[in-house]
């Protein structure tokens, strides 16, 4: 899991990605648009995650906002969720809370980040709200450098 922060508050979306290779790439976070979410206070620090998988994920906790619909809270702002390469230059909006009904809640969190280079629905759904294609991987599949260490929380 990993976390990218939003707005002014120390509060962390929680997307889950069974794929380390493509979180270099990562250039938003896709929610449902038909799905509450919530807000869960857990360590000095606030998550947000489906409504429905707060007891999977918290076990039995209070969330600490009341639900919001997932429209409340689209173009909000995100931070990628490790550092682009210096070389790599964005010419559209990147790293924003978008909506597709692709994303589900039968597994991780009901927020997935997109990758526009490593999956269908993913670039489908960065060409349909603006966001730029990157793909670090080079024609030998090896990952392009990276700055050492994650972004900045």
């Amino acid at each position: 899991m990993y976390g990218s922060r939003w707005r002014a508050r120390r509060t962390l979306s929680i997307g889950l990605d069974h794929h380390p290779w493509t979180l270099p790439s990562n250039l938003g976070l896709c929610v449902n648009a038909k799905e509450e979410y919530a807000t869960v206070a857990a360590d000095g620090v606030e998550y947000i995650l489906a409504k429905a998988l707060v007891e999977t994920h918290f076990g039995r906790t209070r969330t600490s906002a009341p639900p919001v619909w997932a429209p409340t809270w689209w173009g909000w702002n995100t931070f990628p969720c490790s550092p682009l390469p210096q070389n790599v230059i964005l010419d559209k909006k990147a790293f924003l809370v978008v909506a597709d009904p692709y994303v589900t809640l039968t597994e991780g969190t009901g927020i997935v980040h997109i990758a526009p280079a490593f999956g269908e629905d993913d670039n489908r759904v960065c060409r349909q709200n603006g966001l730029p294609f990157v793909n670090l991987v080079d024609s030998h599949g090896q990952l392009y450098p990276a700055p050492p260490g994650p972004a900045p929380l």
